[in-house]
């Protein structure tokens, strides 16, 4: 009789992980004036900037705006690492909760101009405009039909809430030593609402009326979903390779839902919520491979596949002589691509100090597809997704001292032209055009505990442009930044 002993040795580690943060941000704007005007051209030379009251819209608008943000989150993690001979199996769980109120109050001031009314505001390019000139000057207001008007639109404030439950349980297995297997579930309870009422006559009975049950019923999103994940991966000294794949949501934000208006701080437009927008589901593939060599370079090569349910998209309109954001869901969109990732040394020992440069680039393609019901004023059914450039890459040149009290860096960024919005009644999409950015960064450590960096942004200057149809239809200019900050830790 043959007799055959196993040994099965286990090794127990335990941690836990609790968080807690709660943040408040205002936003005062106690008088914003925006100013629309037109540039007059005869055969390619400028002749004025005027308004014309026939143009409609509002020339001079002062908009006054209260905000506050209430954010509490809180976590806990825990998780617990098995050792056996041959394997290692860490097993995670946990939750995150968050819980989000937006209180969100504008007013408007405006002088509004009779159809016939004109201003010639600038006779040259190189002249500023004389806004407040035409009101220094009684003669004139005394003979101009001015409307002095104090606005308060049907829906231009908001209150707004978001609760967020999730829970997920995650495993990670190490084995025979070159592989590994990691996944998980995650379970989202999301609940979110965002109710517009105007403060009319500050009539408390109707703001009561505004925040009825049904009210607040209509304008509230609650949704529970399950998410999971999957990767494996196979490692060597020299090289390794992974294969994912997860499911996920993005949902829309608290200004996209709410049916006001107001500046987005990015593009500069006037921007329209959707109270009827859909979360977006996303099915995520990627597969990648990458090298690391004796002397630390490394390189990186990989492949993605989007799958995206209810994708929201911006659409731009034109009415009153001004351009509106607004939100939609389309039916369906995916994007693929590939993209590299490096870090190499030039030079070991050159000026003190090692050489070296890191960077990424991708190129990818996108297509999204709205339903025929879907249409409405829309111009293309298929086109690429609104924010999508074709090639994004990031270069940098960076430089270390021996010493350790010198680092900088030269930044170069570059993206595709991109839809900024699609557009609308035989109106091309609106797109955002290429901008080269180049910066660069320089920090001094005389001591440990100190710091002293030296910045400058955007080197090139160049301008954020919009172009819709051919014709170039937004232009903002972007300042050249410098700072120079000093840090001291105790």
């Amino acid at each position: 009789m043959n007799h055959y002993a196993t040994q099965l040795t286990i090794q127990l580690q335990y941690r836990k992980h609790r968080q807690y943060t709660d943040s408040t941000a205002t936003t005062s704007i106690p008088g914003e004036l925006k100013v629309t005007v037109r540039d007059e051209y005869l055969d390619g030379e400028y002749q004025r900037t005027f308004y014309n009251g026939s143009l409609g819209g509002n020339p001079y608008l002062y908009r006054f705006v209260e905000l506050e943000d209430d954010v509490e989150n809180w976590g806990v993690n825990v998780n617990k690492v098995f050792y056996f001979d041959n394997a290692e199996v860490e097993i995670a769980g946990g939750g995150y909760f968050v819980e989000k109120t937006r209180d969100y109050r504008t007013d408007f001031f405006n002088y509004r101009f009779s159809q016939t009314q004109s201003l010639d505001l600038a006779q040259s390019e190189d002249e500023a405009l004389s806004i407040g000139s035409f009101f220094a000057d009684d003669a004139v207001i005394d003979s101009t039909d001015v409307e002095l008007l104090f606005q308060e639109p049907t829906a231009d404030d908001y209150l707004a809430a978001q609760m967020i439950d999730a829970y997920y349980g995650s495993f990670d297995i190490t084995f025979a030593q070159d592989w590994r297997l990691s996944g998980g579930v995650r379970y989202e309870d999301f609940r979110q609402v965002a109710l517009a009422f105007s403060r009319s006559a500050f009539d408390p009975a109707l703001l009561a009326d505004k925040l009825s049950a049904d009210a607040i019923e209509q304008a509230s999103v609650m949704e529970d979903e399950y998410f999971t994940s999957l990767s494996m991966t196979y490692s060597q000294q020299s090289y390794q390779v992974r294969f994912g794949y997860g499911s996920t949501v993005v949902r829309p934000d608290l200004r996209e839902l709410s049916p006001v208006q107001f500046q987005d701080p990015l593009t500069g437009y006037r921007t329209l919520g959707n109270p009827f927008l859909e979360s977006s589901y996303l099915d995520n593939f990627d597969a990648r491979i990458e090298f690391y060599m004796d002397n630390g370079d490394n390189y990186s090569i990989g492949a993605f596949y989007k799958d995206i349910d209810n994708p929201i998209e911006a659409l731009l309109t034109e009415s009153d002589g001004r351009f509106t954001l607004q939100f939609d869901n389309a039916d369906t969109a995916y994007v693929y691509g590939i993209e590299a990732e490096w870090l190499t040394e030039l030079h070991s020992d050159l000026l003190g100090g090692a050489f070296f440069t890191s960077g990424n680039l991708t190129l990818s393609d996108s297509e999204v597809e709205i339903a025929e019901e879907q249409r409405a004023d829309l111009t293309n059914l298929k086109r690429r997704m609104t924010g999508h450039s074709k090639y994004v890459a990031n270069l940098q040149l960076n430089y270390d001292s021996h010493d350790g009290m010198h680092q900088a860096s030269v930044i170069y960024n570059v993206f595709g032209d991109r839809i900024l919005a699609a557009g609308v009644n035989n109106f091309d999409d609106a797109y955002e055009q290429p901008l080269n950015s180049l910066d660069m960064v320089y920090s001094y450590y005389p001591t440990f505990n100190t710091t002293l960096t030296l910045k400058v942004k955007n080197m090139l200057g160049q301008n954020f442009e919009v172009e819709q149809n051919d014709v170039l239809i937004r232009s903002e200019e972007t300042p050249r930044e410098l700072s120079v900050s000093f840090s001291y830790e105790f």
